[in-house]
């Protein structure tokens, strides 16, 4: 199973809001994503340094190899993935 890794999220400048997606020119592609909740901490930055505020409800969503990333905001998995394939609607689960 590949772990999420998320890249730094910060500069001298300060935390970036959140993280951007990356998205095939074509979102009605087949892919196959990984899912998993960012765990956020106290001051809502995820482990990589980015800012996300709260509610600590974000999920990442990512094909190995990184060419399709993107977050959303759930109450739970179920709903994460529904929200990831209104973006993708082709997109199938790793379990």
């Amino acid at each position: 199973m590949s772990k999420l890794v998320l890249t730094k999220g910060y500069s001298q400048y300060g935390a970036q809001m959140g993280r951007s997606s990356v998205l095939p020119d074509d979102e009605l592609v087949f892919c196959k994503l990984r899912l998993q909740k960012i765990n956020l901490d106290t001051g809502g930055y995820d482990q990589g340094g980015a800012y996300w505020g709260f509610p600590n409800n974000v999920y990442w969503a990512w094909e190995d190899g990184g060419s399709i990333e993107l977050a959303v905001r759930a109450d739970n998995l179920k709903e994460a993935k529904l929200k990831v394939i209104v973006r993708m609607p082709n997109a199938k689960f790793f379990r």
